[in-house]
């Protein structure tokens, strides 16, 4: 005869399991949002993006999550041409030796 757990009803001798599961912080670069210039935003040609350090990347995504433009850079102010994009909605993601920050952008 069994039970639901397809085992039977006898009492029986199993296998016991017994691990140790360590966890850790993880720490978290911080990326001061507030020392961050994005403009202008609604943009048409020209993106400028403006950061207290040295941004490392920059990678545009369209709004299906292809990746359609990436720089990689070692420059706090940088002049994004985003004139060969078609109007729509865009995520830019950047990155510093701080961490990394993701915005939206409109290109009309």
């Amino acid at each position: 005869m069994f039970n639901f757990f397809g085992k039977g009803v006898e009492p029986s001798y199993g296998q016991a399991l017994d691990f140790t599961l360590n966890l850790e912080t993880l720490s978290v670069s911080d990326f001061d949002r507030n020392a961050l210039a994005i403009y202008p935003n609604p943009t048409t040609d020209v993106l400028n993006i403006n950061y207290r350090s040295n941004l490392t990347g920059v990678t545009v995504y369209n709004g299906i999550g292809q990746e359609v433009l990436c720089r990689n850079t070692e420059v706090s102010q940088l002049q994004l041409d985003l004139s060969k994009l078609t109007s729509g909605i865009y995520i830019v993601k950047l990155a510093s030796e701080e961490g990394q920050h993701s915005f939206r952008v409109v290109k009309e």
